[in-house]
């Protein structure tokens, strides 16, 4: 209970510091960088996303799924054995196949070398991506927000190194991406030869095929679900940069991670906190599980949801504060984005559970959800451009959500929240506060200090009224 407690109040904490990287770096570079060029970046980003999926991202998934299966130090050893092996293999993989991308899409011709550097980027973040995931499941919660949070900070400073000192322009994203990941790589290394009993990583393929099979058929399972997420979540992009400009694409880009990462870096940390927690009792105990969930996900609505909606009333200032001039005119799309990032932070759940018990109802879920938004997309972007695109992959998410509760099961979930006073009452002033602020600008036309005064005045009324109500709810 006191670790759970500590554990919480040192993720949010540790979130706070890439949150501000993130808050103090967008406005900075949306003004040195134009649209065109975070077009193009968000055009490479995304193909190496559903490349890197196949080759080395699956490999955390099996962390999550398999680390509990691996108790004594022998066991850590095949482990991380296993991991080594199946990640050089890939790697190799992945490098091929970046080659290759310039043939797929022509326009990234010119661009070989910062292929290159995001080839390079991946394959070094991914493996520190797999050293937080064990710190995670080990409890090791201020090390991971030391290693997580250093990572932000030495990506921002040596951004701005490359930029305003050298000149640097897109390439600058990728090498910082590189040197700041870097140090944590050799930490990994470390750790690793710490761990294991004997380095023998393709040795270790050959002893333990069994394994290495089950692990390797959830992986393909859950990547084929991660590759319908990302077409779900991002597919739109290419169906901008067919119909739109590079221009378009690359305000449309900015405005949807900026909005997506001021809720989802909220949302990390409740799954975070939470997740070796539900996938421990998904493994010992998953009769019950649904009693869990029924304590979890009201914490998660009292938690998220306000951020949503308030990031939602006051797009336009979120716009003005965190962006340049020149992307400030996608603050429209901001209220699609953040409920859209909300619904699919409530999908997790339901999904995690679908894992454990029939994963085909995952992976078709989101292939449903993501045909329908390729659908709409082709329908509505020649039209309406990014807009479609925000409002259809919100959508998609939500018909996901319908979809994977009811395949889940979990039916007491939805009178939850009106049972309940400690709800309703929270509930009840988000509605006030929201009614308040459309009274007000119908009348006025209030500056931006105000709207920054009101809006944090709601807030924190809301979390007082919140922690008031719900005192035993948040320590449960």
């Amino acid at each position: 209970m006191k670790k759970s407690v500590k554990d919480v109040i040192i993720y949010f904490i540790g979130s706070l510091f890439p949150m501000f990287i993130g808050f103090l770096s967008s406005p900075i570079f949306t003004r040195y960088f134009t649209p065109d060029e975070y077009g193009m970046l968000g055009l490479i980003d995304i193909t190496y996303n559903y490349i890197n999926v196949f080759f080395v991202g699956w490999i955390s998934s099996c962390l999550w799924r398999y680390y509990n299966k691996f108790k004594s130090k022998k066991e850590l050893s095949t482990l991380l054995n296993i991991i080594m092996s199946i990640f050089f293999l890939n790697s190799f993989l992945l490098i091929i196949s970046g080659f290759l991308i310039p043939y797929l899409i022509p326009s990234l011709n010119k661009y070989i070398i910062l292929l290159l550097f995001k080839n390079l980027a991946i394959l070094i973040s991914v493996f520190v991506g797999y050293y937080l995931v064990i710190l995670r499941l080990e409890g090791k919660s201020f090390k991971y927000v030391f290693f997580s949070s250093s990572v932000a900070y030495i990506n921002f400073f040596v951004m701005l190194l490359l930029t305003f000192k050298f000149s640097w322009r897109i390439e600058a994203f990728y090498f910082s991406q590189i040197l700041s990941n870097l140090p944590f790589f050799l930490a990994f290394l470390l750790y690793i030869r710490k761990n294991t009993t004997e380095i023998k990583p393709f040795k270790i393929l050959l002893n333990e095929k069994k394994i290495i099979k089950e692990m390797f058929l959830f992986g393909m399972a859950s990547s084929l679900t991660i590759i319908t997420q990302y077409l779900l979540a991002s597919g739109d992009r290419y169906v901008l940069k067919i119909f739109r400009d590079l221009s378009e694409l690359g305000i449309y880009d900015r405005v949807y991670n900026i909005s997506d990462r001021s809720v989802f870096l909220l949302i990390g940390v409740f799954f975070n906190t939470f997740n070796p927690f539900i996938y421990d009792k998904l493994e010992n105990d998953i009769e019950n599980i649904d009693k869990h969930y029924e304590n979890l996900i009201p914490k998660y609505i009292l938690l998220i949801f306000p951020i949503v909606l308030f990031v939602s009333l006051y797009s336009k200032e979120v716009a003005f504060i965190l962006l340049g001039e020149k992307f400030r005119v996608g603050y429209t799309i901001i209220p699609f984005v953040v409920f859209g990032t909300f619904f699919m932070g409530l999908n997790t759940f339901f999904e995690v559970k679908l894992r454990f018990t029939n994963m085909k109802y995952v992976l078709r879920g989101y292939i449903f959800a993501a045909i329908i938004n390729i659908i709409l997309n082709f329908l509505f972007i020649p039209e309406f451009g990014y807009h479609a695109a925000a409002f259809t992959t919100t959508l998609s998410n939500f018909i996901l959500l319908f979809y994977l509760a009811n395949k889940s099961k979990i039916f007491k979930l939805k009178y939850i929240l009106i049972k309940e006073k400690n709800y309703i009452i929270p509930l009840s002033f988000l509605g006030f506060s929201t009614i308040s602020f459309f009274i007000i600008r119908l009348f006025f036309n209030p500056n931006l200090l105000f709207s920054i005064i009101e809006g944090c005045s709601y807030f924190f009324l809301y979390i007082l009224i919140t922690i008031k109500l719900n005192k035993k709810l948040l320590k449960k």
